[in-house]
């Protein structure tokens, strides 16, 4: 640690190679441009090397200095990040989620009103992303995610395996364009969803059209493809085609009455969703709260989905 510059001048190099400029860093960190050629004197004494360079009346970082000041940028945020993630630790009524984008919108975001109701002073942090924490994720308390991969995690449970089926807005169907069998959608556009690389895509269009026993059937010119569940299911809504959507994320719109389901002939999905979590979280009793208030959430998904099958029988 002694080898290490002064923290403060490395603060204000930081804010020099940011904003390219003296006067603008002695701005934002409320120090006058005296102070901070003072603390830039300072850094390359101690580090013995030239980090900034008059260009004219302005200035420009060496090119050590932009490599160095790279490296601080990172090490600048890691604190930041860190001194955030800190924070949410010391507030014992927090609780962060991380799940994957479209099942957050879509299923998970709609239930947490019943949640809040239950907890109306906590406070809850949802972040939508495709990024996996790293094992252990102390970066959040749990993550909701998809694929049977979730298993090699530190603790993890099961909390449905979900459906799709095709639907479309009322509003898209004509009188011209009747439906009396399955291969008459394909009059319409058919929107389809692809989650590769990351995961197993859901069942496709030819997926479901040889269960329905049509074969060799040719694709609509209008077939689009989208990388996010909700994207397309959002597309279907405002009356663009035909989508095979997952029963978590439509069933609210299906009651409703905005999309409806033509034939309803489910197909399952290659892997279930999952809940993980680290041993940590159970320290916190609004934690353990959640945790039985999702999987009891993913039971009654895996209840309804088992009635949907079951009606067909």
């Amino acid at each position: 640690m002694n080898n290490l510059p002064p923290l403060r001048a490395l603060q204000v190099f930081e804010a020099v190679g940011r904003y390219v400029s003296i006067a603008e860093a002695a701005r934002r960190l409320a120090i006058s441009p005296a102070a901070v050629s003072q603390q830039m004197k300072l850094l390359e004494d101690s580090l013995d090397l030239r980090l900034i360079e008059k260009d004219g009346r302005k200035i420009r970082l060496t090119q050590a200095g932009e490599k160095y000041h790279e490296s601080c940028s990172k090490a600048f945020e890691n604190l930041r990040v860190a001194s955030a993630e800190a924070k949410c630790v010391k507030n014992e009524n927090s609780l962060k989620i991380s799940a994957l984008p479209s099942l957050l919108s879509t299923w998970l975001c709609p239930l947490t009103d019943d949640w809040h109701h239950q907890n109306p002073t906590l406070n809850m942090h949802l972040d939508g992303s495709h990024a996996e924490p790293s094992p252990g994720h102390n970066e959040v308390d749990f993550r909701v995610t998809y694929s049977d991969r979730a298993r090699e995690a530190e603790n993890s449970a099961e909390l449905f395996r979900d459906c799709v089926f095709s639907v479309c807005s009322p509003a898209l169907l004509t009188e011209k364009m009747t439906l009396k069998k399955p291969e008459d959608i394909l009059q319409y556009p058919l929107l389809s969803i692809d989650w590769l690389p990351k995961f197993s895509s859901p069942p496709s269009w030819q997926d479901w059209f040889r269960y329905q026993g049509v074969e060799n059937c040719n694709i609509n010119d209008s077939y689009r493809s989208y990388s996010l569940s909700a994207m397309a299911i959002q597309a279907a809504i405002d009356g663009q085609g035909f989508v095979l959507a997952q029963y978590a994320m439509v069933g609210r719109y299906l009651e409703k009455g905005r999309l409806i389901a033509p034939f309803l002939s489910p197909l399952s999905l290659p892997s279930s969703y999952y809940l993980t979590w680290s041993n940590r979280v159970f320290d916190s009793a609004h934690c353990r709260r959640f945790h039985r208030w999702i999987i009891s959430q993913g039971k009654n998904q895996s209840v309804a989905t088992e009635a949907l099958f079951a009606a067909l029988r």
